[in-house]
């Protein structure tokens, strides 16, 4: 029953035998409760894939490294007074991560240090490195934020402000420095930032069908370091549409966002899709688990999340085409009815 159901949703166009055996297998594990030999979070899907050699040399971070190593970070940064203002935000920040997170931090420093800022900045990144995990940080100096060389809109002042209130927020308020946050509504913004994940999402799939002679491990490391992660791009969507339509997101940790547009009417049209990529993230951790207790060689990794990646990166793109679609039918409505 589970496997027709996958076989045959309605969005499903190229269904492929190995994902649905695979995804059937995953299904009667979680009815078995079989254990993870190493701590997961299979409620937080945050979009890593792992090479096979990675899993199997325990290079998968654990949960309770993720605060060691963005404090250690914050704390370097704030001793430094080239810095004058850094934050973390993304999973780590809305205490939500999984072993398949990284570390998410913007930093502003002083136009003529930046230099120096880098240094520092490579010195917390080897850091967190000791604990297997990828620390991102975004670095502006001064003149170029306040120059609006950024991409940040309206949508982060809330942000900022629940960060700094949480500790998670160092140095002067990001507001003195990020300049030209209000020249666009939200909304805008928002339409915005989906239609450049459009873009990206596109030429994703076209690259990965053209990376016939690249060897998969690179390909997945590629995956790991890109601005757009493939398994991560649903919840980015499904945020960005909230924030749409209401202007403002109560609460930006998965489950809740995930709850809130699963039950928005407005966005039916998604629903089969982000339940469809929320199962591939479930597949994607019990086959990691399977890894790791040594019951599944690489070749058959590999072609496992070579399906999985590949049926991800073409739902991600419907999945751009159609919020983008309901975006554009909601503004033609609200126009027709001023009109009339």
């Amino acid at each position: 029953q589970v496997l027709f159901c996958l076989r045959y949703l309605p969005f499903r166009k190229q269904p492929s035998f190995i994902l649905d055996i695979y995804i059937l297998f995953y299904y009667f594990s979680c009815t078995l409760k079989v254990n993870c030999s190493f701590p997961l979070n299979p409620e937080v899907p945050m979009g890593f894939l792992y090479t096979h050699q990675q899993v199997c040399r325990g290079e998968v971070p654990s949960l309770h490294d993720f605060p060691r190593v963005y404090k250690h970070a914050l704390r370097m940064l704030g001793d430094h007074s080239i810095f004058v203002t850094a934050y973390v935000y993304g999973s780590v920040a809305m205490g939500d991560w999984s072993t398949r997170s990284d570390v998410d931090m913007v930093a502003v420093c002083k136009t003529k240090m930046k230099n120096q800022a880098k240094r520092i900045i490579w010195q917390a990144q080897e850091y967190a490195k000791r604990f297997h995990i990828i620390l991102k940080i975004k670095l502006f100096t001064v003149r170029a934020a306040r120059a609006g060389d950024h991409s940040f809109g309206p949508s982060y002042k809330p942000l900022w402000s629940w960060l700094a209130r949480n500790g998670m927020l160092i140095g002067a308020s990001p507001f003195l420095f990020f300049w030209g946050l209000n020249e666009k509504s939200v909304q805008e913004e928002m339409k915005e930032k989906l239609e450049r994940n459009l873009e990206k999402a596109r030429w994703q799939q076209q690259f990965f069908t053209h990376s016939v002679g690249t060897r998969f491990d690179r390909l997945l490391r590629r995956w790991s370091f890109s601005c757009m992660r493939p398994m991560h791009v649903s919840i980015g969507v499904m945020r960005k549409l909230l924030w749409w339509k209401y202007g403002l997101l109560e609460s930006d940790r998965h489950e809740d966002v995930l709850k809130q547009f699963l039950t928005d009417l407005d966005f039916l049209p998604l629903w089969q899709h982000v339940k469809r990529i929320e199962t591939l993230n479930r597949a994607y951790d019990a086959l990691v688990s399977q890894v790791r207790r040594g019951n599944m060689d690489k070749e058959k990794y590999n072609k496992i999340v070579h399906t999985i990646l590949k049926e991800t990166l073409r739902l991600n793109v419907e999945m751009l085409e159609t919020a983008i679609e309901i975006i554009h039918q909601q503004e033609s409505c609200q126009q027709s009815s001023q009109v009339a």
